[in-house]
């Protein structure tokens, strides 16, 4: 897929639509909806700093009438552009989908225990591959829910999953790579089940609706 370059610079100055209160209240309302809980207090403040930083770079670009694109929040609200743990969202989301499609049920499965255990050749959230965690929900024998293992953002937390072992939610047998620049495997693959993807997405990070314009680069940095 071609994408065209666009370049848009300059904001006037308008008032940004949420105060420090406001901003409060919709990130008390997204950790809910959002299922993320952090017990340590300290992390909490400074994630709720990011999550302000980022819905004012989101209002902001809204606000810019010709952007051919909006912004919104989603589960990455709290996360800065350097903290990489969207290949293990993305590992997690594609076996939520597959499952869902064999067992009709839809359980949201644990990011944490990816960014905690499938480490032998990821990074945490500094960097990842989720091909490298779809190898570990195999040979772990399956991977929990997130209301087991909730997400915390802790990059250094110890893994749970020899802990875990009676609570493992949902398996897998086997996955594959798509071929790069092979469209109609891309096709086929997408038609039976949800896939996981690596992209250069910096335009992407909060994307919300209406069509994309941007330019393709090699620089894998999101999933």
């Amino acid at each position: 897929m071609l994408l065209i370059s666009l370049s848009i610079h300059g904001v006037t100055a308008t008032k940004l639509k949420h105060n420090e209160g406001e901003a409060r209240k919709m990130y008390e309302r997204w950790l809910l909806e959002n299922e993320k809980n952090y017990n340590n207090l300290g992390e909490k403040e400074r994630r709720f700093i990011v999550f302000k930083d980022n819905l004012k770079l989101i209002e902001t670009h809204n606000l810019v009438s010709n952007r051919t694109y909006e912004l919104g929040l989603n589960q990455f609200a709290d996360l800065t552009v350097d903290e990489s743990c969207c290949w293990a969202f993305s590992a997690a989301g594609a076996v939520e989908g597959i499952n869902q499609i064999t067992t009709g049920e839809l359980i949201s499965l644990s990011e944490q225990q990816l960014i905690d255990c499938a480490t032998e050749t990821n990074d945490r959230c500094d960097g990842g591959d989720a091909a490298y965690a779809f190898m570990f929900i195999k040979e772990n024998g399956g991977i929990v829910t997130n209301k087991d293992y909730p997400f915390t953002g802790d990059k250094n937390a110890t893994c749970k999953a020899i802990e875990m072992i009676t609570t493992r939610k949902v398996t897998i047998d086997s996955y594959e790579g798509v071929p790069i620049f092979d469209e109609m495997s891309l096709k086929k693959a997408v038609a039976n089940q949800p896939i996981a993807v690596g992209i250069d997405a910096r335009n992407m990070h909060f994307y919300k609706d209406v069509i994309l314009i941007d330019i393709v680069t090699k620089n894998l940095d999101f999933s």
